[in-house]
């Protein structure tokens, strides 16, 4: 509010869209707006979450978090290559306890 009375509405909003504009590329697009509030307050703004992300609607700007990518299908070839390790046990102890070694 202190910055808004100082500059005027118009400047203050300016100024602060220039302040998310550059918070928000310095981290790479991955910052949206509750890190970036974070950060201007850090720097002594005083700015609400929702209004940090009014500006940011208004200038098109958005959070872009590329999440860890993970491999969801299963090769043909992977049945193949399974053991039944668990049948192979039981088969050594069964004959372990008939007296036949392997």
């Amino acid at each position: 509010m202190a910055l808004q009375k100082a500059l005027g509405i118009q400047q203050a909003q300016g100024f602060c869209k220039k302040e998310i504009s550059k918070i928000h590329e310095e981290s790479h697009g991955i910052y949206g707006a509750p890190k970036i509030t974070e950060e201007l307050k850090k720097k002594g703004h005083v700015i609400s979450e929702k209004t940090v992300g009014n500006y940011m609607h208004e200038m098109h700007i958005k959070a872009h978090y590329i999440k860890p990518w993970t491999k969801t299908t299963v090769s043909k070839n992977f049945s193949n290559r399974l053991r039944n390790i668990l049948k192979e046990t039981l088969i050594q102890h069964r004959q372990m306890q008939d007296g036949v070694q392997i």
